[in-house]
């Protein structure tokens, strides 16, 4: 059995050998796994940290960071900044690496654009980061990406994810994207339990652009809405490509709530929308829909892609049991066209 050992950690930066800020314990941790010595790290925040303009800081295999709060992170200790930065703070490098009980707050968690905060981004799960979890945390402030994964078998429960706008401006409009989780490259997450509001989308899905297995995510038991503006975009986002027509691999998407709020030219933006055709299925079903009256409206299959030539395949689209503000919504045949530009 794996031995655990426990640190404590107050400061972000400190070169003292007796108390070790997070970013030196971490680089510490990966030495030591280098050289052989793998053990169980447990890291105890015992105080809110200021990580300042720091990005890339790597977080090794077998790895727990704890705030030592309560449910949706409430009153866990922090690692917040204010200070722009254009790359993600953590990068996971290894297996079984948990964030627990904290709260992670980025620089910007206002919709008024600031391009200098454009890709502030919190947590990216590499390809190499297998049965990562995120539990218990407030995770808010960042344009870019709060949580990302292109591993599999990940786990986003019982938090409070929030304030991840994306930003329109005219120059950084493409490099912004204000996304709550972010299943890409062919990773997967069970996504449950989770609170999330006023995110350009609560979950997104990324379209491969090479050939392959699509990213998968099942998504149960969240709550999303946009409470503090108008709803920005869909709340869930499977993209697709432009190479063969598909969105994803296998979506579950059973038993959540969605909140809308218009824009303010009248458009409600389809809680739920896939842009091609899931290569194994995308199941939608148990959940509800407030404020929207048409099942065809709140969940959507587009296809978006500039190859019009590749063949018509089964659309893998399965929507049944939802219900959309008080009326049943157990039919689905909405089916839009949109060729690529």
């Amino acid at each position: 059995m794996m031995r655990e050992v426990n640190y404590y950690v107050s400061k972000w930066s400190n070169l003292d050998p007796s108390a070790l800020g997070l970013k030196e314990l971490l680089a510490k941790i990966i030495l030591d796994q280098q050289n052989g010595v793998v053990e169980k790290s447990v890291i105890h925040l015992i105080a809110d940290i200021n990580s300042g303009d720091a990005s890339g800081i790597r977080v090794p295999a077998h790895t727990t960071i704890t705030g030592g709060g309560g449910a949706y992170g409430e009153n866990g200790k922090a690692i917040y900044t204010s200070i722009p930065r254009y790359k993600w703070l953590f990068i996971v490098v290894g297996e079984n690496v948990t964030f627990e009980r904290l709260r992670l707050i980025g620089p910007w968690s206002s919709y008024i654009a600031n391009p200098l905060y454009s890709q502030s981004s919190g947590v990216f799960f590499d390809k190499r980061a297998n049965r990562g979890v995120v539990q218990f945390c407030e995770v808010s402030g960042f344009p870019g990406v709060a949580i990302s994964f292109s591993s599999v078998d990940n786990i986003v429960y019982g938090n409070n994810i929030h304030g991840n706008y994306m930003i329109y401006t005219k120059n950084t409009v493409s490099e912004t994207i204000g996304y709550g989780v972010l299943v890409k490259d062919g990773g997967q997450a069970v996504i449950h339990n989770n609170y999330f509001d006023n995110n350009q989308h609560a979950i997104a899905g990324g379209g491969k652009n090479t050939l392959g297995v699509e990213s998968s995510f099942e998504a149960y038991l969240n709550n999303v809405k946009d409470s503090k503006c108008q709803m920005r975009s869909h709340h869930f986002d499977m993209h697709g490509n432009d190479l063969d027509a598909f969105a994803g691999n296998e979506i579950k998407i059973y038993n959540n709530v969605f909140y809308y709020t218009a824009r303010s030219n009248g458009w409600w933006p389809s809680a739920i929308i896939i842009r091609g055709i899931p290569q194994n299925y995308c199941k939608v079903y148990n959940n509800a829909f407030v404020n929207d009256k048409n099942i065809n409206s709140a969940v959507r299959q587009i296809f978006e892609f500039s190859n019009n030539n590749i063949p018509f395949r089964p659309l893998n689209m399965y929507v049944w049991d939802n219900v959309c503000d008080g009326y049943p919504g157990d039919y689905y045949t909405s089916i839009v066209w949109t060729p690529g530009i």
